[in-house]
């Protein structure tokens, strides 16, 4: 479903070896890693504090208009745990019910008191 992207050089795909408790193995796995990173925040709307260490915790996220340079899906250089797709990568994901992902909508915030 997302061959175009491995082709565009925005994914590659690992083999993973899931191994259950019991020590069953699974190798028909395979995990989906990200070659694209782009610096993305827009720090003059978002809220982000940074601790003395330098690492960011991002409370409220707001992206640059265009950061993602028509790709489908990123790592934020800012902040790498953070990953970025766009609402056709979204789509399409739901459409073939992928697990594991959590859609957050750009501006959306868990903290109450901003």
């Amino acid at each position: 479903m997302f061959e175009h992207l491995e082709k565009e050089g925005q994914i590659a795909y690992l083999r993973a070896k899931i191994i259950a408790e019991n020590g069953e193995i699974n190798d028909n796995y395979f995990a989906m890693v990200l070659l694209k990173i782009f610096k993305g925040i827009d720090f003059e709307k978002s809220i982000v504090k940074k601790d003395s260490s330098g690492t960011i915790q991002i409370q409220k996220l707001f992206l640059t208009e265009n950061f993602m340079l028509n790709s489908s899906i990123c790592r934020l250089e800012e902040k790498e745990s953070v990953i970025i797709v766009s609402e056709e990568f979204k789509k399409i994901s739901l459409k073939h019910k992928l697990k594991g992902m959590d859609f957050i909508e750009e501006g959306y915030s868990i903290y109450t008191n901003l």
